[in-house]
């Protein structure tokens, strides 16, 4: 079950249009993947907490669309944390690893 939706989603973002649908939903799923990564815990709709830990990731993800940070082209904190989050949280298969 998803813990937020594309349209609560797209109201907390104040988006009318429909032409980042797909983009959004695929940062609810990776928003969604992080909390679960962090946590170890499924959330669901009913935790207020987990929805606005969601929605504040996808608007950062939303929002800033690049790798590198603003200021001093060092890799930005979300793309550490996602590359900490594929690193540590999903397994290698071992014959794509050799």
């Amino acid at each position: 079950m998803s813990i937020i939706t594309k349209s609560e989603t797209k109201e907390y973002l104040r988006i009318d249009t429909n032409v980042d649908d797909s983009l959004i939903e695929m940062q609810i799923v990776a928003a969604e993947a992080m909390l679960k990564n962090s946590t170890k815990t499924d959330f669901d709709d009913t935790n207020k907490l987990a929805k606005l830990y969601c929605l504040m990731l996808v608007q950062h993800m939303y929002e800033e669309r690049t790798y590198t940070a603003p200021k001093n082209e060092q890799t930005s904190l979300m793309a550490q944390s996602l590359l900490l989050q594929l690193k540590y949280c999903y397994p290698v298969d071992e014959e794509e690893a050799t």
